[in-house]
Parts: C-alpha cells; sequence; structure tokens
C-alpha cells in the first residue's frame, strides 16, 4: 500500500504565513510533477486553527475539504479493472489535532 501522510496544514485564510501559503500553494503541483501516486491519504490533524477562526467552522472546513479533495484527485489513481470505483475522497483518513477543536 502506497500512502500519503499530511499533517499541520494550518489552514487560517487571510492570516497564513508565507509558508504555509506557499506550502498549500506549491502543493498540488509538486504531487503532479514528481508524479507521487497512493492509494490513501492520512490526515493527522490541525488541518486549521480553531482558536483562530471563532464563527467560520463551516467556511474553514469547506476549504479544508475541497483542498484535501483535490489532492485525492491528484494522487490515487484510477483503477484499470476494479468492480468497485471508488471516488478519491473515499480514500482520505483525517484526525482531527488539538488545533481542530475549539477549547
Amino acid at each position: 500500500m502506497r500512502w500519503l501522510h499530511i499533517s499541520d496544514i494550518h489552514d487560517q485564510p487571510g492570516r497564513d504565513g508565507w509558508s504555509t501559503e506557499n506550502l498549500r500553494n506549491g502543493l498540488l503541483e509538486y504531487l503532479k510533477r514528481e508524479e507521487i501516486c497512493a492509494d490513501e491519504i492520512f490526515v493527522t490533524g490541525d488541518y486549521r486553527h480553531a482558536g483562530e477562526q471563532p464563527g467560520e467552522e463551516e467556511s474553514v472546513a469547506r476549504d479544508a475539504v475541497r483542498f484535501l479533495i483535490e489532492i485525492a484527485r491528484q494522487v490515487i489513481p484510477k483503477p484499470k479493472r476494479c468492480e468497485i470505483d471508488d471516488p478519491p475522497e473515499k480514500h482520505i483518513h483525517i484526525v482531527p489535532g488539538n488545533h481542530d477543536l475549539k477549547r
């Protein structure tokens, strides 16, 4: 099994620093250029910064989901011969981190 592990994206729309924004903007291009393939994607926390995003839970979650689905569509190959053709987003596994929850 090939898997991709993503952690600590810390999505903070309008508040991200240069390196975080650069990482997110360049990740899809990098995965495509390097022809990275995975069977499953594991996201181990901190895809957002809940403490800094009061009242923005839905929009931040929607943006995070959109970004993770884009990654899945890039790295999870379509099966050549398979009776069940799962969409790439079925292969994303998330374990929330401490910054993903309100305290």
